[in-house]
């Protein structure tokens, strides 16, 4: 049976506590702490917002009287694992100064985070090359698959460190050279739009947010 961890505290300390009883990196707890908060608030644009600076801010000392208030996050082992599982795939697209982006990349995780779903890793470059059209793409909503192909005139894989690094498995990857096609990338979208991740409208795609 699994344990619903309660934890209250500031942001910061919520973020200790996480590297410190719960043995998460640094980087990673501070992610999930942002996507608890932004999950649990009901109604609060403009905290979710301060939360988010909180998570851009890079020093030790914040002037935002939001950073000391204290805040209440809930999680299971489970939605703990599927975080670090999230950042540690796709954690590069969030590591981003302007809040337009690290928003909207922030709501498709967390539409992931409450499906309760797992990007599998051969779902991995598919993922990342839809997260990569909308962080590119804020305003849209629908892409199509040619958009997220991945385009290299010399037709080498762009992926090849996660792959190698094992963090991604890709059977259309072979001898470094990239063959992905829009019947491959459709079949792993359709079955991610199962999973309630995407949205298919006739040959349209959007995240599910």
């Amino acid at each position: 049976m699994e344990h619903t961890y309660r934890l209250e505290d500031t942001l910061e300390n919520l973020q200790r506590i996480l590297q410190s009883q719960f043995e998460m990196q640094a980087d990673a707890a501070k992610f999930f702490v942002c996507l608890l908060v932004k999950d649990q608030k009901q109604n609060a644009e403009e905290e979710d917002l301060q939360t988010e600076l909180w998570y851009l801010e890079k020093h030790d000392r914040y002037t935002t009287p939001i950073f000391e208030s204290r805040f209440s996050i809930s999680f299971t082992e489970l939605k703990k694992n599927m975080a670090e599982l999230l950042f540690q795939q796709f954690g590069t697209l969030i590591d981003d100064k302007e809040m337009i982006n690290f928003s909207t990349i922030l709501n498709c995780f967390l539409a992931v985070y409450r499906s309760g779903t797992i990007i599998q890793k051969r779902e991995c470059c598919v993922y990342y090359q839809a997260l990569n059209w909308k962080k590119m793409h804020a305003s849209q909503e629908y892409f199509c698959v040619e958009e997220i192909l991945p385009k290299n005139g010399e037709n080498v894989c762009e992926h090849l460190d996660y792959i190698r690094d094992k963090k991604w498995e890709c059977n259309l990857c072979s001898k470094e050279n990239c063959h992905a096609n829009l019947e491959n990338f459709s079949i792993i979208l359709n079955g991610l739009c199962e999973r309630n991740v995407f949205k298919k409208y006739n040959s349209m795609y959007r995240f599910v947010i």
